[in-house]
C-alpha cells in the first residue's frame, strides 16, 4: 500500500509531531508498505536544514518562507506557501497513493488532503493531533459566536466527513472530533507515546542531583516540557509561595520552553528565598537521567483545553517510574489514565487546598513508590510505541478495506 504523510515538521526537526510519524513511517516500511513523507524544510526552531531519506523512506521537502513567522502576517504567508507548493507536489507525484494521511501541523492540512485525494482518486485520514477551531477558542483568540469560528467550524467539519477513518489521541478529543464528523465516519484514538526510555541507575541520579545542586534529603517536584496556552501554573504558583522558604521539604524545578515560559520564569524570579527554580531544557541525552531525578512530575491543563489537545508530557513521566501530579479537569484523557493506572494524582483546577493536601501525600516516599510502579506498568500497557504504530497500522488499513468494500458495493 502507497501512503503518504502531510506533516510540517519530520526529523532532524524536534516537534514531537514529527517523532510520532517518524515511528509509524518506519513501522509500515518494516511491514512492506510504500512511504512518502511530505514535510518543511524549515526545523521546529526556524532554522533550515536538509531532511535526509531514510532507508525505505522517501521524505519530501516543500521549500519554507523566507520572511521568518514571528508576526501573524509572516505566519500566515509562510502556511499559504506550504499549501501552495504541497498541493502542486501531491498533484505530480508519479506514484499514485491509496492512501493521504494528514497530521494537523500547520491546521487545516486536512482539508488540502481531502481536495487532493478527491482529485487523486484515493482516500484520505485525518491524525488530529491539535482540533481546530477548538483550539483557537480555548485561547480565547475566537468567540463561539464569531462568524470566522463558525466558517472554521464548517471546514473541519467538510473534511473530517470525507475521512476515512478519523484518529485522535484519546478519548476526550474523540468525543469532541465527533461532533464534526458524525457516527458515520469511522473513529479511533490511539495514545501518543515516549520515546524508548532507558531504565538509569540509582548513582547516575545521585549524581545528576548533585550537579543541579539539589538537596538529596528534599522532594524534587519536576515540571518539564512545554509551557504552553494550554497549560495552567497559578494554582502551583499559590501553593509554592504559601509552603514557605528554605525550610520545606519541597524542591520545585521547572523546565522548558513555550508562551508562558515568561510567566514562569517570572514567578520564580520573585521568590528568590523559596525552593524553587528554573532551568533550561536538557538535551535528549540526558533526558532518561533527568525525568528520573525527579521525584514527582508536575503536569496541568486548563480544563477550557480538555479535548483540543492531549499532551504527551505524561507518557515521559510514566515511563520513568515517576506518578504525575496534574492540576486540570477530571473529564480529561490525561486525568481518567492517571485514575485508571493509580499512577499519580488529580487535583481539579482552582482547588488549591486540594493541590496542598496531594502534595503533603506524594511527600510520602512509599506513596511515591506505590503510584511509580503502577504509572511504569500502565506506561508499558498502553503508551507502548510499537503496540501503538501496530494500532494505527491496523486502523487505517482495515478503514480502506471497509471504504473499498463500500465503494464496490455502491457500484453493483
Amino acid at each position: 500500500m502507497q501512503f503518504f504523510f502531510l506533516n510540517q515538521y519530520y526529523p532532524p526537526a524536534g516537534a514531537p509531531t514529527g517523532r510520532v510519524l517518524q515511528d509509524l513511517a518506519c513501522q509500515l516500511v518494516r511491514d512492506g508498505h510504500s512511504v512518502t513523507v511530505f514535510c518543511s524544510r524549515s526545523l521546529y526552531g526556524g532554522a533550515d536544514s536538509v531532511v535526509h531519506e531514510e532507508k525505505g523512506l522517501d521524505v519530501r521537502e516543500v521549500p519554507s518562507f523566507p520572511l521568518g513567522r514571528k508576526h501573524v502576517v509572516q505566519k500566515l504567508l509562510h502556511y499559504a506557501r506550504f499549501y501552495l507548493v504541497l498541493f502542486f507536489k501531491l498533484l505530480l507525484a508519479r506514484q499514485r497513493p491509496d492512501v493521504i494521511v494528514a497530521l494537523t501541523t500547520p491546521p487545516y492540512l486536512g482539508l488540502l488532503a481531502s481536495v487532493v485525494a478527491k482529485l487523486r482518486g484515493c482516500r484520505s485520514v485525518d491524525w488530529v493531533m491539535d482540533l481546530y477551531p477548538d483550539v483557537m477558542r480555548a485561547h480565547g483568540m475566537l468567540s463561539e459566536q464569531s462568524g470566522l469560528y463558525r466558517m472554521l467550524r464548517g471546514a473541519s467539519a467538510f473534511y473530517l466527513r470525507r475521512s476515512a477513518l478519523v484518529v485522535t489521541l484519546g478519548p476526550d478529543m474523540e468525543a469532541r472530533a465527533r461532533a464534526y464528523h458524525g457516527r458515520f465516519v469511522p473513529s479511533l484514538w490511539v495514545p501518543l507515546w515516549a520515546g524508548r526510555r532507558e531504565e538509569v541507575s540509582p548513582e547516575l541520579i545521585a549524581g545528576y542531583r548533585k550537579d543541579r545542586q539539589w538537596d538529596p534529603d528534599k522532594v524534587v517536584f519536576l515540571y518539564s516540557g512545554n509551557m504552553g496556552l494550554g497549560h495552567l501554573f497559578d494554582d502551583l504558583f499559590k501553593v509554592i509561595a504559601q509552603r514557605g522558604t528554605q525550610g520545606d521539604r519541597a524542591q520545585w524545578v521547572f523546565c522548558g520552553q513555550g508562551a508562558r515560559h515568561a510567566q514562569v520564569t517570572n514567578f520564580v524570579s520573585t521568590l528568590s528565598d523559596h525552593p524553587v527554580e528554573m532551568i533550561d531544557s536538557v538535551d535528549e541525552a540526558l533526558l532518561d537521567v533527568h525525568l528520573a531525578a525527579g521525584d514527582v512530575h508536575l503536569a496541568s491543563l486548563d480544563p477550557a483545553w480538555d479535548g483540543c489537545m492531549v499532551p504527551s508530557k505524561l507518557q515521559g513521566s510514566f515511563a520513568a517510574g515517576r506518578p504525575v501530579l496534574l492540576v486540570g479537569s477530571k473529564r480529561s484523557s490525561l486525568a481518567q489514565w492517571i485514575l485508571e493506572s493509580g499512577g499519580g494524582w488529580v487535583v481539579e483546577a482552582g482547588d488549591v487546598r486540594g493541590l496542598h493536601e496531594a502534595v503533603e501525600i506524594a511527600m510520602d516516599p512509599t506513596e511515591r513508590s506505590d503510584r511509580g510502579r503502577r504509572a511504569l506498568a500502565f506506561a508499558r500497557k498502553t503508551f507502548d510505541r510499537e503496540t501503538n504504530c501496530k494500532a494505527l497500522e491496523e486502523g487505517i488499513v482495515e478503514a480502506l478495506r471497509r471504504s473499498e468494500t463500500h465503494r464496490a458495493l455502491g457500484q453493483a
